[in-house]
């Protein structure tokens, strides 16, 4: 069973698209904010360039470069995500979601 080609950077580009909502929360911290807008953009740029290979056959000189930057682009996220699953970050965002809930649930 073979995917459709433009399910996986049509995937990235939507998911990256709504990794930029944590970047709105103050109350991250800051570098946590940069790391969420780095993965958004680098997975955004991995998303077009995947759809790009879809136009440009592999086998030319520009198909090997644009897979070579789409990998490295793909990398660099995957590289940010798990950093930042292993700093606990994702644990904080949703202890931070769950009081801004409770916080609006009482101002009700």
């Amino acid at each position: 069973m073979t995917i459709n080609p433009i399910i996986l950077p049509s995937i990235i580009l939507i998911g990256s698209a709504l990794l930029t909502y944590p970047v709105l929360l103050r109350a991250l911290p800051t570098w946590t904010r940069i790391a969420f807008a780095l993965v958004a953009i680098s997975g955004v740029a991995d998303g077009i360039l995947g759809f790009r290979l879809l136009q440009v056959p592999v086998r030319s000189d520009r198909g090997v470069f644009l897979e070579h930057y789409q990998t490295l682009c793909g990398g660099f996220a995957m590289g940010l995500l798990v950093c930042l699953f292993l700093s606990g970050q994702f644990t904080s965002l949703i202890a931070a979601s769950k009081q801004r809930r409770a916080k609006l649930q009482q101002n009700i």
